[in-house]
């Protein structure tokens, strides 16, 4: 499975684009049905969500990068999230944003003009403890 981020345009799944709000019912002919909670769809062993506003329509994409051995292949603006590592991935992030990136403490990110977030449960330092 192939997830091709490109933030406030489109997430592409397999060839398949999905823009912020797409009705409900063109997420499901690309995707099938999700597991759904509340007004959340999630798909790809939860690496994949879709929340739907009132009216049925795409208002927030999620994609986690958490398992490793995950069969979902995530890009953003043609990088892979995994391979690259965090310190590229915020590179790549900053500059695409052109504003103000809110930090809390290397953890998570919020891009504001992008309307992204990011998280990680442990930064480099956290690794260095470790060993």
């Amino acid at each position: 499975m192939k997830i091709k981020l490109f933030p406030l345009e489109k997430a592409v799944v397999d060839g398949h684009n999905i823009p912020p709000g797409a009705d409900k019912s063109t997420v499901e002919e690309i995707l099938g049905a999700g597991e759904e909670v509340n007004n959340r769809a999630y798909y790809f062993d939860s690496n994949f969500c879709v929340e739907y506003d009132a009216a049925k329509k795409v208002s927030f994409i999620e994609v986690t990068c958490d398992n490793p051995k995950s069969t979902v292949t995530t890009t953003i603006y043609g990088e892979d999230v995994m391979k690259n590592g965090a310190d590229r991935i915020l590179q790549i992030l900053t500059e695409k944003n052109h504003g103000r990136v809110a930090d809390k403490n290397g953890y998570s990110y919020i891009f504001y003009k992008l309307s992204v977030g990011i998280y990680r449960e442990l930064t480099p330092d956290d690794y260095r403890d470790l060993i």
